[in-house]
């Protein structure tokens, strides 16, 4: 998955307000929105700065494009995945922007295209369920206090039973 970054980043601020999805945060979600086996490249237009670049994760790599533009960059990416897997591979590759440019480039060398809203909507949406009571420790019985046993559930119903 290519991802233009920057396009991403201004989709989701116009829906937010401005500020409001930094280099770092769109890195975090990305990891957590598409975890391995699936490849996913972000790719910023401009220089690092104080933003992580190369491979940061298993799955997650971050490119800076410096003198080109990161449309240039997704365009050769594309179409060395064109030579590279041929026609039906190319299919693997998922475009991710909103650049009429950078879309028409990728559809026509074979690649899957998606906007910046279906991306967001994976950003935004929980990566794991919430958990159930009674899965995890304690049985979904609240905590006890210290030094005080926690009662069991059916302590009551068996006192009952010796009454009736």
């Amino acid at each position: 998955m290519l991802v233009d970054g920057r396009n991403v980043q201004g989709a989701v601020e116009r829906g937010a307000g401005p500020g409001s999805m930094p280099t770092g945060t769109l890195i975090s979600r990305l990891r957590a929105a598409f975890p391995p086996p699936i490849e996913v490249e972000l790719i910023l237009d401009g220089h690092r700065g104080a933003s992580p670049s190369g491979r940061i994760a298993r799955g997650l790599s971050v490119a800076f494009t410096r003198d080109l533009t990161a449309d240039q960059v997704i365009g050769g990416r594309v179409s060395e995945a064109l030579r590279a897997l041929g026609p039906a591979g190319a299919w693997s590759v998922v475009v991710v922007t909103d650049d009429r440019e950078v879309r028409a480039h990728a559809r026509r060398n074979g690649a899957r295209v998606e906007g910046t809203a279906w991306i967001a909507d994976r950003l935004a949406a929980p990566t794991r369920p919430p958990a159930r009571p009674g899965t995890s420790f304690g049985g979904g019985r609240p905590p006890g206090r210290p030094g005080r046993p926690t009662p069991r559930r059916d302590a009551g119903r068996d006192r009952d039973r010796d009454l009736g």
